[in-house]
């Protein structure tokens, strides 16, 4: 894996992101992020353990996200 373009990003807690992210082979990472204050600058770090998916399985993590938001949605 090389250099990752971010696609999408947010706010998942006060402190933390899911930055959605893409390299130059087209795999997907879903990534955490911890973001701290240094003296008044924003530091964004990522966490160990990213998902990384190709594009087949990207989609079936799309369909899992969209079946488990409608569950969600119902209780």
């Amino acid at each position: 894996m090389g250099k990752f373009f971010e696609l999408a990003k947010t706010r998942i807690g006060e402190n933390k992101n899911v930055v959605i992210s893409m390299d130059k082979e087209g795999k997907v990472s879903i990534a955490q992020q911890l973001v701290v204050n240094d003296n008044g600058k924003e530091q964004n770090i990522f966490l160990k353990n990213a998902i990384v998916l190709d594009s087949e399985a990207f989609a079936g993590f799309k369909d899992a996200v969209n079946v488990a938001m409608e569950k969600y949605l119902k209780k």
